[in-house]
Formats: structure tokens, sequence, C-alpha cells
């Protein structure tokens, strides 16, 4: 289907058979879906929504796992794409005269991990696979299914040692985070960690123009980038520094210390402490450089992917990683959708 010549949509909600994950029953009464995704820097369940369902007061909410499924019609042909797999275990029901309106709250397929609290000394192992483990996890917690996407794995330098109360979606974050990898949600509910992504998965160009809404917004804001980074390790400290005077953050411009403090550090493949101290304030010294737009559906978009601008003339312009989206199904589905170019300002000699 060619997405960008514009489309019929019809969407439904249908029950999960958690055995199977499959479609089972649909919900009838639907009338509005509002859907929340983020990269899981706001929201380490990265996705959460409400369902507003016209129903008979007799009807009974029945938490489980519920996915929005979109079917689109071009030319004559129809094409299902799956949205959003949400868990909903809560509702609030408002009744007026023999008619009662649910909201229904959904979380993330990842909301179990999210309430898991692992045992204290609880451990990676050094030499293991970060995706490996935090998929390994995962599979112990979610009724989800979980997949690797990338055969290059980086490995762990040492065991890493989780805190009391550490929950195994804080585990899985800080292992992928301080590996370069990401963690994705699709419409089909199946959790899919992988490196950071840099395939372009929608470009947003003169030929798309009729996906987009007129207004977009520009923000830039470095005031979270830090300039110094101490980790330490035991009895081990070591300090990376940014004192590049062309640096937009660096001390010479700023005139004073942003400090970074890790206790945990997570070194892969080999690398020193001083080395892993570097690596972090380069991946920290990234600013964001954000676009926020609204635009129609288009498939196979997700936070922490990449869509790529071509329509200088109102501000998208070069590669753009998601960041955040509102996804709205009424009449049809619209996507209010905040990127960021991804600006480096301090790189290691």
């Amino acid at each position: 289907m060619d997405w960008g010549r514009g489309y019929g949509s019809l969407w439904r909600v249908y029950r999960v058979d958690e055995s199977t994950w499959a479609d089972a029953g649909a919900m009838g009464g639907v009338t509005a879906i509002s859907v929340e995704r983020d990269d899981g820097e706001s929201n380490p369940l990265m996705e959460s929504g409400t369902f507003t369902v016209d129903s008979q007061p007799t009807d009974a909410f029945e938490a489980g796992y519920y996915r929005i499924v979109l079917y689109a019609t071009q030319d004559g042909a129809t094409e299902r794409v799956d949205v959003a797999t949400l868990y909903c275990q809560s509702a609030h029901r408002d009744t007026e005269r023999g008619r009662s309106a649910h909201e229904v709250t959904g979380d993330s397929v990842l909301y179990p991990a999210s309430v898991r609290q692992l045992a204290v000394g609880s451990y990676f192992p050094e030499g293991a696979g970060c995706m490996a483990e935090a998929a390994r996890l995962l599979r112990q917690c979610l009724r989800a299914p979980v997949t690797v996407d990338d055969a290059a794995d980086p490995t762990l330098a040492s065991h890493v040692v989780f805190d009391a109360g550490t929950t195994a979606l804080d585990a899985v974050r800080m292992v992928l985070g301080a590996c370069g990898c990401v963690m994705q949600v699709h419409g089909d509910g199946t959790v899919h960690l992988m490196r950071r992504p840099t395939e372009v998965s929608l470009v947003l160009d003169r030929a798309n123009a009729r996906l987009l809404e007129p207004l977009v917004r520009s923000d830039y804001d470095l005031s979270g980038v830090p300039n110094r980074y101490y980790a330490r390790q035991g009895e081990f400290l070591e300090v990376a520094t940014n004192e590049d005077p062309a640096s937009d953050s660096g001390h010479p411009k700023r005139g004073f210390w942003h400090d970074e403090y890790d206790e945990g550090p997570v070194r892969v493949d080999g690398e020193t402490l001083h080395g892993y101290a570097c690596r972090r304030l380069e991946e920290m010294s990234v600013v964001r450089d954000t676009r926020t737009y609204t635009r129609k559906w288009w498939p196979g978009v997700h936070p922490c992917g990449v869509v790529r601008g071509s329509m200088p003339s109102v501000s998208l312009d070069g590669d753009m990683r998601v960041v955040r989206q509102s996804v709205d199904c009424s009449h049809g589905i619209s996507v209010t959708e905040e990127a960021a170019r991804e600006v480096a300002l301090w790189t290691r000699a």
C-alpha cells in the first residue's frame, strides 16, 4: 500500500488470547482511543492508553490484554496493521439514564516486569550478552513475546549486581542503556531488543506532504548535558571532562562544571573504567534539536526509530530520532510526533 496517497481507515479493538497471543473476541462500543508512546526516558513502561466505551450498565469490564487494529483500504484492497497492545486492569464508569460510559485504562505489556522485584544479590554475569540477558529476564516476567533483533550483542565486561528493590524492568533498562541498545514495543505487543536503529522508517518530503498538518514546532535545550563524568567502581575512580572550547556544553563556553556521577558502571566488550567514563560522557553530550508535528498514521514508526525530513521550509530537514508519540483514534488515526535531531557536542579524541 502507498500510505502517502491516503487511505480509508477502520479500526477495531480485540481481546488478546494470552495462551496464543492471537486475537480473541472484539470489544464493542469503543468510540475513541488515545495511546501515549515514548522512548522510555520519561515513562519506563513506554506505553499507556485509554479507551472510551459506550455500554449497558450490566456490562462488566474484564481485565486483560487488548489490541488496537487498523484496517486501511486503498483501491479496493485492505491491509491490516496492529497499532498497539495494552494491558488493561482498571476502568471508570459513569451511568446516566440507563446508559454507561466506561473509561478503560491500559498499560504497556511491560507492566509485569515493572512490579517484579529482583532477589537480593541478583546479577548479570561477566561475559554475557547484554540483550540476551535482558531478553531472558523479560521472558520470565511477561506474557508478551520478546525478540532480539540484532545478532551483534555487546558483552558485559564485569558482573552487574542489582541493588535491593530493583525491578526486572529497571535492570533491563539499565543494562540496555549502558550498552547502547534500546527496546521497542510493536503494535502486536512484541517486545524488541536491538542496537539503536539507524535505518529510516519514514520520509517526510513533498511526496508525503499530505500526511502532515501545517504546524511544526521547534525546541532546542542543552541544559541537561554534563561536561564532567565521574565513574566509580569499588575503590577506583575515573573522570572524563569536556574542555573543548568549541563545544556548546564544554567548560570553556559554560564557565562551570556540570557533573554526572556514576557508581554502577556497566562496562562492555573489555573497556577500561576510564574508557567507560569517556564513552558515557560522549553518549550524554548529545542535545536534542526537536520537532513536533501531527501526521496521519504510517506503519512501522516507533519511538527510538528514525524519520527523515526533506522539507526545510517547515524546519523538517535531516534525520531525526522519534522521542514521543500521541496516537488518537476517532474517525481515523492521527499521530502527534516528537522527533529530535541528535547534535553531538563532544566526542573523545
